[in-house]
């Protein structure tokens, strides 16, 4: 059975019809439950708070085949509570298990920049933040070998990252030219909104959704 905390479980499988097992949360890598809030930072004691969700951690197959995922967050300290915030995935490895032995064949290892303008959401009353980038993604092999490295490049404008462009480059240091973005600025041309206007007197005016009505005048 599952490790039942008030605040759920600490882990839980999906079984699909193709065989394969999801594995949502892990006890040992406390950034897998995003965004928590807890008394303790050890998840094993903690009284849970606040809890939105588990992160995806595992997925294997009839084959014993697997691709494992790996988190990390920013933990900050408020009177009373452990907070963790900008939970992002770092790595992502494939293998095999044979014989109960893990052999890793591949990995995706995800670097991260500072967004030049970090923004906060709330999900449930519950502030989460979003501060980073993906600035690069490593590709590495068997040996944990570099083999290819995907660079992101953005630009800041009006409060937001526009991602510009990604270039691959080879181990050798080899790249082909990247891939590009162009942005078209956006627009709210007024006739999308409209008016009521009330008389005779006092007038005044009330915007309103052009798509829903013509504007027409009274009084």
């Amino acid at each position: 059975g599952y490790t039942i905390k008030p605040w759920g479980p600490l882990t839980f499988k999906v079984y699909t019809k193709e065989g394969k097992t999801l594995e949502y949360g892990n006890p040992s890598m406390v950034d897998s439950y995003f965004p928590v809030r807890l008394n303790y930072p050890n998840i094993e004691y903690a009284s849970l708070v606040r809890h939105l969700g588990w992160a995806l951690t595992r997925v294997t197959d009839v084959n014993n085949n697997f691709v494992d995922y790996t988190y990390h967050s920013n933990l900050t300290y408020t009177p009373g509570y452990y907070n963790y915030s900008n939970v992002h995935v770092t790595s992502i490895s494939y293998g095999n298990y044979t014989g109960g032995t893990k052999e890793v064949v591949g990995k995706m290892d995800f670097l991260y920049t500072e967004r030049a303008n970090p923004y906060t959401t709330y999900i449930d009353g519950m502030e989460t933040s979003s501060q980073y980038l993906l600035d690069k993604i490593e590709v590495r092999g068997i040996n944990d070998l570099l083999t290819d490295t995907y660079e992101m490049s953005y630009a800041a404008q009006d409060d937001n990252d526009f991602l510009m462009q990604i270039k691959k480059v080879n181990s050798s240091g080899e790249f082909v030219l990247p891939l590009e973005f162009e942005w078209s600025p956006m627009s709210y041309p007024y006739a999308h909104s409209g008016y009521l206007i009330f008389g005779p007197t006092p007038a005044f005016a009330t915007p309103q959704d052009a798509a829903h009505f013509e504007p027409t005048h009274y009084g």
